[in-house]
């Protein structure tokens, strides 16, 4: 599984091995920290932990498990299950708190236009 960092951690010319993350947690996990990784998962502001074929795998006590292609992550990121990364869930650890996009789009920018008054014929 490929590592991607940010700009600011370190130079993106440097590939990183296994062995040197250090905040890696292998399973078998507690039903907690499946709960935990399955919401992460499913979350809006973080990128999930994808397959080869960049399938979504789901979470189970034994890794994460990707039933198209039978595929199995046995480790996972620590703040993913216990779940830290819910305090940055709605700003995606940027500190910044961006509005989600409106489950009706087009209503929330849409003008209600009334009728003009139309003069009675008579």
């Amino acid at each position: 599984m490929p590592v991607f960092l940010c700009s600011r951690c370190e130079s993106r010319e440097r590939i990183y091995r296994g062995n040197e993350i250090d905040n890696r947690r292998f399973a078998d996990w507690t039903y907690d920290e499946v709960r935990s990784l399955a919401e992460y998962q499913r979350s809006y502001w973080f990128l999930p932990f994808v397959c080869a074929k960049v399938h979504l795998p789901q979470a189970t006590p034994k890794g994460l498990h990707c039933g198209q292609c039978d595929f199995l992550l046995t480790w996972a990121y620590d703040w993913t299950l216990d779940w830290t990364w819910k305090k940055f869930d709605d700003s995606g650890g940027s500190g910044l708190m961006p509005k989600k996009p409106s489950p009706d789009p087009l209503g929330a920018i849409s003008i209600a236009l009334e009728r003009p008054d139309v003069p009675e014929k008579g």
